[in-house]
């Protein structure tokens, strides 16, 4: 870590937080936090945003019409399934990532909204946000994605982007 980042980084007061989302690019973000957190004596929080894919498509149809009772019951068990595929998501690249920082604290969270925004939300002045250039939804040969690139614009807090330095090779 560069001298004149690594002050500023002891500077930071708040959590080191770490939007994770299963690939590769989140998992080296992690890593990474967790690096730093050994070195700062900080515990990480990594982080699954998820969104239910029933209410972002039938939100548009519903509006002022009545919803059916079946689609009630089906958004409910979409929804089960996408916080506990979230929570084990983030559970698995915390277990990917410990292993090379056993000592550091760790929390896993999976919490409901576009990644982007719940990452900001969650950022506070003195904290740190760290992401993978592009995640899973990514577009082939994008230098940055979305959520990436939000944050760094809108973030209340510094963020780090991780770049795998193993493709550049």
């Amino acid at each position: 870590m560069p001298g004149e980042l690594w002050g500023h980084v002891m500077d930071l007061t708040g959590r080191i937080i770490v939007g994770v989302d299963g690939s590769r690019a989140s998992t080296l973000a992690a890593e990474w936090a967790l690096a730093l957190g050994n070195r700062t004596d900080r515990t990480v929080d990594l982080v699954t945003a998820w969104q239910s894919r029933a209410r972002m498509a039938v939100a548009p149809l519903a509006m002022g019409a009545p919803v059916d009772g079946s689609l009630l019951v089906a958004e409910e068990l979409e929804t089960d399934a996408l916080s506990a595929e979230a929570k084990a998501t983030a559970a698995r690249v915390g277990r990917v990532a410990q292993a090379t920082q056993p000592d550091v604290q760790i929390r896993t969270w999976a919490i409901q909204g576009p990644a982007a925004e719940v990452l900001i939300d969650l950022g506070g002045p003195g904290d740190l946000l760290v992401v993978g250039p592009a995640g899973h939804r990514a577009v082939v040969g994008a230098v940055l994605g979305s959520v990436a690139s939000r944050l760094i614009s809108t973030a209340r807090c510094p963020v780090v982007v991780v770049r795998d330095s193993s493709a550049e090779a």
